[in-house]
């Protein structure tokens, strides 16, 4: 069987290159549907040109402004979705084909090599497809050693309606838990999460464990129809109630980005206190890779993993590549220790980027992301660093982790203690602004790792669109990761 590759949609780098756009708005959208036969043959012919553009996000976005409208032309632009070149087109045709009521068929599926993940957007929706195409499937690839496979066949087997495969992805869950270790943990916990209907992914073995432990090793699904009711319930995409106007330029936008070259640097602090954030770069690192192929002309993503002064080596890294094994190798050994005192070496992060073989056609981003300061002395040598890199070209911006009290420590935190973490939090927050304006970035502040993702989409998109690629990204992750 062919090597089963995922692309998980991080649109953490798109960079910002038409004229602001106006406020992402629904108000402008007449209620209701709109007959397809009365809008405007000027409409009409834009929308199919979105449909059948190269790139296939500008064609997801254009299937999603299909459910603004009604008619026979408008059922038979989804069935033709339905078999797209692209599988990620394809599984949101079939969402979007279930929310506007269509039926579908496995007739109207495409057989190619991506079929595994269509079976499993379609069987999550609710359409029935023949027991001897999706036996087999799940069952070699819950038989699988690796690890992306083996989840994939579990998602197949638990929405299939094959009792006996039901029954044996339910073991094979739990022999996956039982034998995990943290970094498998990292992979696969949230989709884990979804598969067995929990309200929030347990984010380590130990919590896995604790929680195997209270269903008496025993585990069942979510019943197969609350994947398609979530969906029939979701409020309409927001890019189906923007105004026509607003629609073109959204895709003009995307359109635009598509002729970009890239280089993206990710410098993050990589002591202890950090790991939430580095588990999350871990998960993401594989679609920002393959995604930003996609959306880009050219891109390529390096890494600077830095500590402290005495915590040798300061900073470790790795350079500009396009190869997903090789960064994912790198996050997932890298050693995460240190960070006893509050500052960091944040100056020797930094100034690693600089012998980086940057593209000078390209759009250069540095994306600083930790929950420490610079050192006192070397605040200033910071913002002159980054001061440089902006008179070069590059692009500097500042993602602040405010730190915590590990919750263990909580309850023995004394009043001294807690003042001294909201002191260095406030300090670390100024620091960080002031490295973004010096660095002409911007400034995010990021409590929850789930977020690292939009938060650096965040830095780098124009604000406006802010609502749209946050939809885009979430419906992403529920149907292609």
């Amino acid at each position: 069987m062919h090597r089963i590759i995922f692309r998980t949609l991080v649109l953490s780098v798109l960079v910002a290159a038409v004229s602001p756009p106006p406020a992402v708005s629904a108000s402008s959208a007449p209620p209701g549907k709109v007959r397809w036969d009365s809008v405007a043959s000027r409409e009409r012919q834009a929308l199919q040109q979105y449909l059948t553009a190269a790139d296939w996000p500008i064609r997801v976005f254009g299937l999603l402004r299909l459910e603004r409208y009604t008619g026979e032309k408008v059922q038979q632009l989804v069935h033709d979705l339905i078999r797209d070149e692209a599988w990620q087109v394809r599984c949101f045709a079939l969402r979007q084909a279930l929310r506007m009521g269509y039926t579908i068929t496995q007739a109207d599926l495409r057989p190619d090599e991506d079929a595994a993940y269509v079976i499993r957007a379609a069987l999550r929706h609710g359409i029935a497809l023949d027991e001897a195409v999706i036996e087999p499937l799940a069952t070699k690839l819950m038989q699988t050693k690796n690890v992306d496979d083996l989840i994939l066949g579990l998602e197949i087997a638990a929405a299939s309606q094959i009792e006996s495969v039901r029954t044996e992805a339910a073991k094979r869950t739990v022999t996956l838990i039982r034998n995990m270790n943290n970094t498998v943990a990292a992979v696969v916990s949230r989709r884990l999460a979804v598969l067995l209907g929990l309200p929030r992914a347990p984010t380590d073995v130990q919590q896995w464990n604790a929680w195997l432990n209270g269903q008496e090793g025993k585990i069942e699904f979510p019943p197969l129809s609350a994947f398609s009711a979530r969906a029939k319930l979701a409020p309409p995409p927001l890019v189906s109630e923007m105004s026509v106007d607003t629609f073109a330029r959204l895709v003009d936008y995307l359109d635009t980005l598509r002729e970009r070259d890239l280089d993206l640097v990710i410098v993050m602090d990589a002591t202890s206190s950090m790991i939430p954030m580095i588990n999350e770069a871990r998960v993401g690192v594989d679609g920002l890779i393959l995604f930003l192929n996609d959306i880009s002309k050219t891109m390529r993503l390096a890494f600077v993993a830095y500590r402290d002064h005495d915590n040798k080596p300061i900073w470790e890294g790795h350079r500009f590549t396009v190869e997903v094994v090789s960064i994912r190798n790198f996050l997932f050994n890298l050693r995460i220790t240190g960070g006893a005192d509050l500052p960091e070496a944040v100056l020797e992060g930094l100034t690693a980027c600089g012998n980086l073989n940057w593209n000078p056609n390209a759009a250069r981003q540095i994306i600083l992301v930790g929950d420490a300061r610079p050192h006192d002395e070397d605040l200033y040598k910071v913002l002159n660093l980054v001061e440089t890199y902006r008179n070069e070209g590059l692009t500097v911006h500042a993602v602040h982790v405010p730190m915590e009290i590990a919750e263990q420590y909580k309850r023995f935190a004394t009043p001294q203690r807690r003042a001294e973490v909201q002191h260095h939090n406030a300090m670390t927050a100024a620091a960080f602004q002031d490295i973004a304006t010096h660095g002409g970035g911007r400034k995010v502040t990021l409590a929850d790792p789930d977020q690292l993702v939009p938060s650096i989409m965040h830095t780098t998109l124009q604000e406006p669109w802010w609502p749209a690629f946050d939809e885009f990204y979430d419906l992403y992750l529920q149907l292609c990761r």
